[in-house]
């Protein structure tokens, strides 16, 4: 991907204005994009706002873009941002629409949310 192709992708610029708006509000959100994929490295509630619903609302916009652009999501859940537990994180995405990926030991990759309306790939060769 070039850096024009990234300028000319309606999905990069619609998040960096979902950024930049989030920011106002005293939320860090930090998402990167490429053509099939938006994925979702880390967001900040303050204390003071945890727990009111910011979250959900800032997930509920970042999905319509998503849905909106036919693109994944992508996101590993850590606690390095202050949530104190992994599997609240996991649950929340889950409420979200996210699956988790694991690896063959079945240990935690990541989560990902396919766009709704996406088209299954099914391959019905012998």
């Amino acid at each position: 991907m070039t850096l024009k192709d990234l300028f000319d992708d309606p999905t990069f610029m619609d998040l960096v204005e979902f950024r930049d708006q989030w920011l106002e509000l005293g939320l860090k959100v930090e998402v990167f994009t490429n053509l099939k994929l938006i994925e979702l490295r880390q967001t900040f509630v303050l204390d003071d706002f945890m727990y009111g619903g910011l979250g959900n609302f800032m997930m509920t916009g970042l999905t319509d873009i998503a849905d909106r652009y036919a693109r994944k999501i992508a996101v590993t859940p850590t606690t390095k941002a202050g949530d104190k537990s992994i599997s609240r994180l996991k649950d929340f995405y889950k409420a979200h629409g996210f699956i988790e990926i694991t690896d063959k030991n079945k240990e935690l990759i990541g989560l990902r949310r396919d766009p709704l309306g996406a088209k299954l790939e099914l391959d019905f060769t012998l």
